[in-house]
């Protein structure tokens, strides 16, 4: 951490409550926003804030400013004298160190050495700015007029909504203005929420051990309720509170001085991820959960993404949507002129995300796939068990390089010069290639589990992320689930997932984008399964799945990035009494 580089001298006090939730909104709500506000009005300070805390105790930490030092020396011993007037006249409750510290996944013996303050004490505490996590020297100052303005509104809804339900309703009502603030296009918030989302799984043990549980009960909230959502969303642009403006006015500014700081060279990380965290601090001074936040931005993606009211999923007629997109993504020679694909270069995939150097993948050897196409074709199946084992790597870059990777270079003589061009595996409209290929790897040889992407120009796979836990995977189709599902995944060294980049696809073929992008899934698709069975791996294609949990699974949006198939990859195996079915999808 670094000293700020604004002109303001801080004082910090820590006031530790172990009365739970309720007890510290009221210490806020009744004594540091009053307080704050008035020694702001007196002139002792110029700007405050404040959020809770866990180490050494639960507790909440506030922040005073200004420029001249002796009135804040007098402001902080007024504040002082204001915390350390009890709560209750109530004995706290008993908080076992050992327990408290185990949510954040802290062992027994550590939580016994840590520091531990009683109920009502209060510190005084050096305030040491969180420098680079906001963006660096040219952007704590900034951040530091952010963290003000969120704690007059967190203090102003804990206020006015002490019911979970209430205060669930306004946050989700400020995260929608947020995403707005910072992004122009529906898919940009959408994508970033969604992200937002996933990165909890990574960050918080008991957020991942309830994800799929959470993402649902989003989903069911939007089912329920979506309707009045939306009407409520759209109330809210035209009237919201000026509060509720102030914010995400401050909350644009911020977001424009960070992207200008980017620019120039003078941004540490990236204005995406300084505003994740303020955002989650915003959350914290409400008094919101990790899970609570995860359920509120897949709750708000799915607000954003929605099109309106959802007809009758089995609607016939001409307006049923599938209908509608045929009809109106057809080419037609009196509108082909307007339809007519734009140029552009085949599709770059930028992975924000990726870890690590990739890893080079065998060379392909076609020996181990060398069945006559005939044979390949009449011996593949749909396999419904049988998923185990431990796959080889040169198995799976055979798979990968004969199934979705270049099989060939040739001279493109079109070109002025001549050049050479990789041949790619399957066919794609106008050589764009939006394919995506993503490999959950949990046991296969030579590699770590975890989650990576193909890279077919090189031959290599990128790792974008972990392993999924198992029951993770197994809420991510209803074939996967029950005592006896349709499909056994418990074991499965690998899964496959084949989608698209509509994002990027769009701009050039417009409403034909979709159709072409499915189509070339399918051509992977199929050439995996064929190449799979050349190569005695047992495979089934599965597109009976939970949307949304398997592009959080393979980490990408659902929005722009789209998943066609789940192809299982099981091991060779000599069973020759293993099952097949259709899987959900194909035998």
């Amino acid at each position: 951490m670094t000293e700020s580089t604004s002109d303001r001298n801080w004082r910090a006090l820590h006031v530790f409550c172990h009365r739970g939730k309720a007890a510290a909104d009221r210490l806020v709500t009744a004594t540091i926003a009053p307080l704050a506000r008035s020694l702001r009005a007196e002139g002792l300070i110029d700007r405050w804030f404040f959020i809770r805390y866990w180490e050494g105790g639960p507790h909440v930490r506030v922040r005073l400013a200004g420029p001249d030092k002796e009135r804040l020396d007098r402001a902080q011993a007024m504040m002082r004298a204001a915390l350390e007037t009890p709560l209750s006249t109530e004995p706290a409750p008993r908080l076992d160190p050992v327990e408290f510290y185990q949510q954040f996944a802290i062992p027994a013996d550590e939580a016994r050495a840590l520091e531990w303050n009683p109920d009502g004490r209060v510190v005084e505490a050096e305030y040491l700015p969180e420098t680079d996590r906001y963006g660096g020297p040219d952007a704590i100052g900034p951040a530091e007029d952010l963290f003000h303005i969120s704690s007059e509104l967190a203090a102003a809804v804990i206020a006015r909504t002490p019911g979970e339900q209430a205060r669930t309703g306004v946050a989700l009502d400020l995260l929608l203005g947020f995403v707005s603030a910072m992004y122009t296009t529906a898919s940009e918030s959408v994508r970033w929420l969604r992200e937002y989302a996933t990165m909890w799984r990574y960050l918080d043990a008991a957020v991942a051990r309830t994800f799929a549980q959470t993402h649902a009960a989003a989903e069911s909230t939007m089912v329920a309720t979506g309707l009045e959502l939306m009407r409520r969303r759209d109330a809210q642009k035209e009237a919201a509170p000026a509060a509720y403006r102030q914010w995400w006015d401050a909350v644009g500014r911020m977001t424009d001085r960070l992207r200008e700081l980017g620019r120039t060279g003078r941004l540490t990380g990236s204005a995406d991820s300084v505003m994740v965290s303020h955002l989650h601090m915003i959350y914290n001074r409400m008094g919101m959960t990790a899970s609570d936040e995860v359920y509120l931005a897949w709750l708000a993606s799915l607000l954003i993404a929605a099109p309106g009211k959802y007809p009758d999923y089995f609607a016939d007629g001409p307006a049923a949507p599938d209908r509608a997109y045929h009809e109106l993504s057809k080419f037609r020679p009196v509108t082909m002129g307007d339809q007519q694909p734009r140029q552009g270069e085949p599709i770059v995939r930028v992975l924000e995300f990726a870890s690590d150097e990739a890893v080079p993948l065998p060379p392909v050897d076609p020996a181990l796939a060398a069945a006559p196409l005939a044979e390949v074709i009449a011996a593949r199946r749909s396999a419904r068990d049988g998923f185990t084992g431990r796959l080889g790597l040169d198995r799976l870059g055979n798979l990968l390089g004969l199934g979705a990777g270049v099989v060939d270079t040739e001279w493109y003589e079109e070109a002025d010069p001549p050049t050479p061009r990789q041949v790619m595996a399957n066919p794609s409209a106008g050589m764009a290639y939006p394919l995506i290929v993503r490999v959950l790897a949990r046991a296969v040889e030579g590699i770590d589990p975890a989650l990576y992407e193909y890279l077919p120009r090189t031959h290599e796979l990128q790792m974008v992320g972990t392993a999924t836990d198992v029951d993770v995977l197994r809420y991510s189709s209803p074939f996967f689930l029950g005592d006896e599902p349709r499909i056994e995944v418990a074991e499965v060294p690998a899964v496959l997932f084949i989608g698209a980049d509509l994002g990027r696809m769009r701009p050039r073929y417009g409403l034909r984008a979709h159709r072409f992008a499915t189509l070339e899934i399918g051509h992977a698709a199929q050439s995996l399964l064929l190449v799979s069975t050349a190569l005695g791996l047992r495979s089934v294609s599965v597109g009976g799945f939970f949307d949304d949990a398997v592009c959080e699974i393979a980490q990408l949006d659902g929005y722009d990035e789209i998943i066609g198939y789940m192809i299982p990859i099981g091991a060779p195996s000599d069973d020759a009494n293993a099952t097949t079915s259709d899987g959900g999808s194909h035998s």
